[in-house]
């Protein structure tokens, strides 16, 4: 591959990179894969690193203890590819309730549990199909609805 300059771009490893802006959440990644060019300084970071790194963000941040912040509910949100809209319709919220937790309200233990949940299958899959969706679940009361996680494949 080649530079802005014409220049042939070398592969390097860096000690660590400021991912922050990528990952819109503080990130220093160690040991990280690049290509250089020698002669103008320009970096490029492959799309499979990134890719590979992204994973990583998110199951780091999936397995932190203590319930997601805004920009951690977000990340994982941009890391499923779903809008608030369509991340609302598929936990069977209102986008309001996504958006406040990306901004000012604290997610609840509920949600925060569904949404790493839907990340982790995420991860865990090797296709691009969904495998966790809610579903209503009529009880004695039918005017009364359960919520529940539905999972449709575990392994291919």
């Amino acid at each position: 591959m080649k530079s802005k300059c014409g220049q042939k771009m070398n592969k390097v490893v860096l000690d660590e990179y400021d991912f922050s802006d990528l990952a819109g959440l503080p990130v220093v990644v160690r040991d990280i894969r690049i290509l250089r060019c020698a002669k103008c300084g320009e970096e490029l970071m492959l799309g499979a690193e990134t890719d590979r790194i992204m994973k990583q963000v998110a199951l780091a941040v999936v397995n932190r203890p203590e319930r997601l912040g805004a920009n951690e509910a977000r990340f994982l949100r941009g890391h499923l590819g779903l809008t608030q809209k369509e991340l609302a319709e598929r936990m069977g919220l209102h986008k309001i309730t996504v958006a406040a937790w990306e901004s000012k309200k604290p997610i609840s233990p509920q949600h925060d549990h569904i949404l790493r949940a839907m990340v982790l299958a995420k991860l865990m899959r090797k296709d691009s199909s969904d495998l966790l969706a809610l579903e209503h679940v009529h009880t004695a009361k039918p005017r009364r609805a359960v919520r529940r996680l539905v999972v449709e494949r575990l392994a291919s």
